[in-house]
């Protein structure tokens, strides 16, 4: 029996290892899941897996951005979950990093995150509800590890103007989850931290 008061949540940056994790244990509490990435392919297993639906989408890009979520709507119902999983990462030593790369990656990470609270907010706060963004980062990863960590302040920033409607927002770090992603690009192959719910 499902423990969880939502019916359908939306991934946005899907891929095969944190937010499959977190669709399969979306869909074992009985959520209805929209997986998106620009790359749908990708999704095959987990959609099989777990009855989830993917959607082809830029994250990065508004009009893109508000068409998965009508599509959505249509589909399975307005989103009561809302996770950003999306990333791009420019690994390197802060002082040699290309600035035209950081400026891409800030697009995926800072701009995306932001398109998905809007759209998220406009739909969850006549319902009293918040989306939860995700931040994933890795090591080595400077672009996405310096301050500030904007889905975080996109997430608080949202929070703070739903107050009064009685919603809010989290954060879900994921930094110290093990997955198989993870695991290749920690020295020894080790993550710090492990969780059942990451395969």
């Amino acid at each position: 029996m499902a423990t969880l008061p939502y019916r359908t949540a939306l991934i946005i940056g899907a891929g095969p290892g944190i937010s499959a994790s977190v669709a399969r244990h979306l869909a074992t509490e009985g959520l209805k899941v929209a997986l998106a990435a620009r790359d749908t392919a990708k999704l095959a297993d987990i959609v099989h897996e777990t009855g989830a639906v993917a959607f082809a989408a830029d994250a990065t890009d508004p009009a893109a951005v508000a068409a998965l979520f009508l599509s959505v709507d249509e589909r399975l119902g307005e989103p009561d979950v809302v996770i950003y999983n999306a990333s791009m990462r420019v690994p390197g030593p802060l002082a040699e990093l290309d600035p035209e790369a950081v400026r891409q990656s800030l697009q995926v990470s800072a701009f995306g995150g932001f398109l998905a609270v809007q759209q998220a907010a406009q739909r969850m706060v006549p319902k009293g509800l918040a989306p939860s963004c995700s931040r994933a980062p890795r090591p080595a990863s400077k672009a996405m590890r310096a301050p500030p960590p904007s889905p975080w302040a996109s997430s608080r920033c949202a929070a703070w103007h739903r107050a009064p409607h009685g919603s809010w927002g989290r954060r879900a770090s994921m930094s110290r989850i093990s997955t198989s992603m993870a695991a290749c690009e920690v020295p020894g192959g080790r993550t710090p931290l492990t969780s059942p719910t990451a395969r």
